[in-house]
This record gives C-alpha cells, structure tokens and sequence, in this order.
C-alpha cells in the first residue's frame, strides 16, 4: 500500500513508515509460484510497480525479505521492537 499512501501525500500521517523489498529474482519467483502466470506477465506486474528505491528514497525503514518466512518474522519482530522501544523514550 506505500506507492498510494505516498502518492496520496499521507504519508504525513504516519508517524513512521516501513517498506519491504526483496530481490528482483525472489519477487520473480515468488510471483511464479504463487499466481500461476508466466515469465512475461510475471515481469510485467514487476515492472508495473515502484522499485526498491523508490521504497529506500520515501520509507523511514526498510525490510529486506530476500529469505525464509522464519528470517522474515524475526526481522519484523526485532524492528517492530526498535519501533516500540524508540516511541515509549519520547
């Protein structure tokens, strides 16, 4: 939902804002598996969408989700951690 949020300007509403990006080729195959559609339309909808710098430019944090749901979780948990601990010092 970050390319509307900030196309909309409402990012101004957020306190603070996380992306989550991975690696062309793990986007790639993720789309793969999970929509059953080929190549070509796979790397369409790719093309379609913002890239990880445009997450990295507007985003006050980024989650790479380049590995295994495990990996994933505890990435999130540890940030939304940081995120907690950083709000209860202000």
């Amino acid at each position: 939902d970050a390319p509307t949020l900030f196309e909309a300007g409402a990012q101004s509403l957020c306190e603070i804002t996380v992306g989550v990006i991975a690696d062309r080729e793990v986007r790639l195959q993720r789309i793969l598996s999970r929509d059953g559609i080929d190549e070509e339309r796979a790397t369409q909808r790719i093309n379609a969408g913002k890239t990880a710098d445009f997450y990295r430019e507007n985003c006050d944090l980024i989650l790479e989700n380049n590995g295994d749901l495990d990996s994933f979780s505890a990435a999130c948990r540890k940030t939304l951690s940081e995120i907690l601990e950083k709000h209860n010092e202000t």
